[in-house]
């Protein structure tokens, strides 16, 4: 509980979708009021950052956790982030989304280092992580199918786990 952020990046779109729902519903609850979650975008908060601020700053109406998700942060997001103070913000958790980072991006680093934020890479599926994923959706819906069916599946997947979702979802709906 300690930490006020979490960055989610790499070229694997759907695994960051996947993963930024998840930290939402952990740290916002399953019956969350939609004004505890506010969606913002780095290009957005670039160009005007009061929008930023008024979102950090405010009172929740239902005294809950607010969780800010921000798509699109890149390094212009870093100086930002750096003036803040996060002990001042115990209700609030952030959640940024971004595209591949190298090592040297100043937001990756910044996440990486600072004790109250975290960084979480997010790169393409492989074939052991289709196999792992097409297991899981099986077992979620109490299914049992056969190794050599699942590797089968799992072989028609791409690398995206999002895109591998909905293509389970379909195959379990037909």
């Amino acid at each position: 509980d300690n930490i006020f952020g979490i960055l989610l990046y790499g070229p694997n779109k759907g695994l960051v979708s996947i993963r930024s729902q998840a930290l939402k519903k952990f740290w916002a609850g399953d019956n969350y009021d939609p004004f505890d979650v506010v969606q913002l975008d780095g290009n957005e908060i670039i160009k005007d950052l009061s929008v930023f601020l008024n979102h950090i700053s405010s009172i929740s109406f239902s005294k809950n956790r607010q969780v800010i998700i921000i798509s699109n942060s890149s390094d212009k997001l870093t100086k930002i982030l750096k003036e803040l103070e996060f002990s001042f913000y115990i209700d609030k958790k952030i959640i940024l989304l971004s595209d591949e980072l190298s090592p040297r991006s100043s937001l990756r680093k910044y996440f990486e280092v600072d004790d109250f934020l975290a960084s979480v890479p997010c790169y393409e599926d492989s074939l052991p992580e289709n196999i792992a994923f097409v297991k899981k959706c099986i077992s979620d819906r109490g299914l049992v199918l056969s190794n050599t069916l699942i590797k089968e599946i799992a072989n028609y997947l791409s690398n995206d786990r999002l895109i591998n979702f909905h293509e389970i979802t379909k195959l379990f709906t037909y």
